[in-house]
């Protein structure tokens, strides 16, 4: 039960972190990590899609109604997630959440993290990179113009970078997007 409790406390918190808005009812952001993000609402569009936790259709419509279309952005997103300064941004979040989830825990131990900071941070980052990643591949699998699928083949072909293992998820999230599992060159 402590840990239910605790998962679903962190969960919460997450979401309210990382919510999706509709992008149409968002102001710029004041934001040192995504600067076009604060002058570009197709940019601000893309970033809601890659980066929320509970997305719904409107936000990938959104996305879809770009013109021209992300391919490119979405394509780097695929293969490569959130750049450093996004994913420096969400762990300074996650960092913060820790602390009040200590404070919280002191009235209500059964919300205690399980975990130390380091591992608390590396999970949540982690599925974080994840599911941004997977939002890339499900934006392009909707597109579905040439350069879009050429975009997934080469995402399912590419070596991650060194130290990093290739992510099951993603490759699936490729497989479904193209309808078939893709030959790579040896």
């Amino acid at each position: 039960m402590r840990t239910a409790v605790s998962i679903l406390f962190v969960c919460l918190v997450l979401v309210a972190l990382t919510g999706c808005p509709d992008p149409a009812d968002q102001p710029a952001r004041e934001s040192s990590e995504e600067p076009s993000a604060r002058a570009d609402p197709n940019t601000q569009a893309l970033l809601t899609w890659l980066t929320c936790s509970e997305c719904g259709e409107s936000q990938l419509e959104a996305v879809l109604r770009l013109d021209p279309l992300p391919v490119s952005e979405l394509a780097y997103a695929a293969q490569n997630g959130p750049t450093d300064a996004t994913m420096d941004s969400f762990e300074a979040r996650l960092d913060e959440v820790f602390d009040d989830l200590q404070e919280y825990s002191k009235d209500h131990p059964e919300a205690l993290p399980g975990t130390g900071r380091r591992q608390f941070i590396e999970q949540y980052a982690s599925g974080f990179k994840r599911r941004y990643k997977v939002r890339a591949v499900q934006g392009l699998g909707r597109i579905k113009t040439r350069a879009a699928i050429g975009a997934l083949e080469d995402a399912f072909c590419a070596q991650p970078p060194t130290g990093e293992k290739p992510d099951p998820a993603v490759k699936a999230a490729i497989r479904v997007a193209l309808g078939t599992v893709p030959s790579c060159p040896p």
